[in-house]
């Protein structure tokens, strides 16, 4: 099997780690950080929304004593 992309989440941009992604020749795509260049695609997520829904649908399911 070939690897066809990339969900990349970088803790760090070094000239080594930009040379190396490249050269890979499918698509790559940045989450959680800011972009590079215009060409290359970011996402980013919405971590207090996604605990809220979290919780609320745990709370739906009956569960109540939640704690993190």
């Amino acid at each position: 099997q070939q690897v066809h992309g990339l969900i990349v989440t970088p803790s760090d941009y070094t000239v080594e780690n930009l040379e190396k992604l490249a050269v890979f020749k499918g698509k790559v795509v940045f989450m959680d950080s800011p972009p590079v260049e215009e060409a290359v695609p970011t996402v980013s997520s919405d971590d207090v929304s996604g605990a809220r829904k979290a919780i609320a649908y745990l709370n739906r399911m009956g569960h109540q004593n939640l704690g993190f």
